[in-house]
């Protein structure tokens, strides 16, 4: 199979695989096949494999709001009223529901986050980093080098130390005619 992007090898892995998310930050999903080309790095997911990332990011961003201390939780009444809707309003808000406040179920309440209400008042999401902030774990660095001749009268030459380099004329003004002789 070839890349999409750069028309490299692809090769299938299984391995730990990086993702980023608003509140955990960066972290590592271990056991996920991905689709990798060899390369640009481009890495691809097949659905199952999407399902799997997510399920586990959604299980670990579950237990970093357990971990949230109790006197942070507030109930629904209470958010409402920071929010100053009613609990119906509440309760049936979509981002809510999608998790921008985030939320905790304890015995057979749910409990929300009162520093994740306040924030989504504010901006309209409440999610905030959960983890310490770290230093990335994977440094990726793609560097893409694209050679634009600016003129047709392009000089190749060897350098002192023996490799092919150019010398290029770049033209200080826009020609809107691509087709058009650049002559000054």
């Amino acid at each position: 199979m070839k890349c999409a992007l750069c028309h490299g090898k692809i090769t299938r892995e299984t391995g730990q695989y990086k993702f980023e998310t608003e509140p955990l930050g960066e972290i590592l999903v271990p056991d996920i096949t991905f689709d990798e080309c060899k390369n640009c790095g481009e890495r691809t997911l097949s659905f199952e494999q999407s399902s799997k990332l997510f399920d586990y990011v959604k299980k670990i961003e579950a237990g970093k709001i357990k971990e949230l201390p109790a006197g942070d939780l507030i109930t629904a009444n209470e958010a409402a009223a920071v929010l100053n809707v009613t609990k119906q309003a509440f309760s049936k808000n979509p981002k809510i529901k999608r998790g921008f406040i985030y939320s905790t179920q304890i015995g057979d309440r749910r409990y929300y986050s009162k520093k994740s209400t306040h924030r989504f008042k504010g901006t309209g999401d409440g999610r905030f980093l959960l983890t310490p902030k770290t230093e990335p774990i994977e440094p990726e660095i793609r560097y893409v080098v694209i050679s634009i001749p600016y003129r047709s009268e392009e000089r190749q030459h060897w350098d002192q130390g023996g490799r092919e380099s150019s010398d290029l004329w770049m033209s200080p003004t826009f020609n809107s005619n691509p087709g058009a002789d650049y002559a000054n």
